[in-house]
């Protein structure tokens, strides 16, 4: 028990769990290989979080694109249909005039 309040007077507060040892976060200072460790896994994360940026934007361009194809589909079809009746109209006056003479 003494050992116990000499440990916590230095800020030390170590548990034992079947062989697991737990120190304060805040006093123990973990090995270099887990801080690279932990460094790159955050640059993991922010690398998925761009990539996964690109994708909701590359998502987006997708439908923008789809969107667009469908309004360029639709204006040639008017289009289509304005000539035809502009034809038809044409040939129409046509046979009328030819009619008339």
């Amino acid at each position: 028990m003494m050992a116990k309040n000499i440990l916590e007077e230095e800020c030390l507060h170590l548990v034992v769990l079947k062989k697991l040892r737990i120190w304060d976060p805040d006093l123990f200072q973990p090995p270099s290989q887990i801080v690279e460790l932990k460094e790159e896994c955050k640059l993991f994360v922010d690398k998925i979080a761009v990539f996964w940026d690109l994708s909701q934007l590359a998502k987006a361009t997708e439908k923008e694109k789809f969107k667009t194809n469908e309004a360029h589909n639709l204006m040639k079809s008017i289009k289509n249909t304005h000539l035809e009746t502009y034809q038809t109209d044409y040939q129409t006056q046509r046979k009328a005039e030819a009619d008339q003479h």
